[in-house]
């Protein structure tokens, strides 16, 4: 794994247009930090290109599609797919910096308002269902706990992202989306990506301990889990279900949220990690 620091890759696309920067070629400098969490509010990534053509940065646009890959020659893939929310341009000494704010998702997740009203008997499963259709994001995961009845209907009158977390938090369940995916289950559900993060697999130091507070009135309790920052790696999001083997933390945990990082220098994976 060491050996890949010499063949880092990025790749950002915006608005279908490609930039790269690959460690020992020319090429731009693109900086980024993309963070990821499994709460239902949108993540927002931040991207610096530098030295970037007047004319290029005028077609860089709010809404624009953005997708950003990074990792080594022979192992990258994408950490983000959204769209831009905000473009901005300026001046750092002698380098015109472009910082891109992008949202995780698309546009309808997140701005559409629904007004609709349900009839007496109808199912969560049934209404996200429906309003799924409206995202123009692919399902990750959709597996609810329970499946709420609502016996006397019901009204929604919000926004898409808060209709469906609402929905999906009656029946038991977490929405979020992550790399333009929405993924909708149970609060400690992970998926298995068969990765062990060790000392020869891009562990960066011995994780630290922390904790979190889970559940609500009688059944809040206290969490331990651990802070982990590795070598960057593509593979790790939100509920990704990862083995450490370490000085301190040894196990099978779940991912619950992080970032991936890469400023020319740093180029690193930090996550918060609790037991299985």
């Amino acid at each position: 794994m060491i050996d890949a620091l010499y063949g880092r890759k990025i790749e950002l696309i915006v608005g279908g247009k490609q930039f790269v920067n690959e460690l020992g070629k020319d090429g731009l400098t693109i900086n980024f930090d993309v963070p990821f969490d499994d709460d239902k509010e949108p993540n927002v990534a931040t991207i610096q290109v530098i030295n970037l053509s007047d004319q290029t940065i005028h077609g860089m646009k709010k809404g624009a599609p953005v997708i950003l890959n990074a990792g080594y020659q022979n192992d990258a893939g994408s950490i983000f797919l959204g769209f831009v929310e905000k473009p901005a341009t300026q001046w750092q000494g002698v380098d015109k910096v472009t910082e891109i704010k992008a949202v995780d998702g698309s546009e309808s997740w997140l701005r559409t308002t629904i007004k609709r009203t349900y009839k007496a008997g109808i199912t969560g499963k049934a209404i996200i269902s429906d309003l799924l259709g409206m995202t123009g994001l692919e399902i990750g995961s959709f597996n609810l706990p329970t499946d709420r009845l609502y016996r006397g209907g019901k009204t929604i009158n919000t926004t898409l992202s808060k209709a469906i977390a609402e929905v999906a938090k009656d029946c038991g369940a977490k929405a979020h989306v992550t790399r333009g995916k929405i993924f909708i289950r149970p609060k400690d559900e992970g998926q298995t990506i068969g990765f062990v993060i060790d000392r020869e697999h891009g562990l960066i130091a011995s994780p630290t301990p922390i904790e979190k507070e889970a559940g609500e009135g009688k059944n809040k309790k206290t969490v331990s889990g651990w802070k982990v920052v590795s070598l960057l790696n593509h593979r790790i999001s939100t509920d990704a279900i990862v083995e450490i083997k370490s000085k301190t933390a040894n196990g099978t945990f779940r991912v619950e949220k992080g970032r991936h990082y890469g400023d020319g220098r740093a180029f690193y994976t930090e996550m918060e990690v609790y037991p299985v």
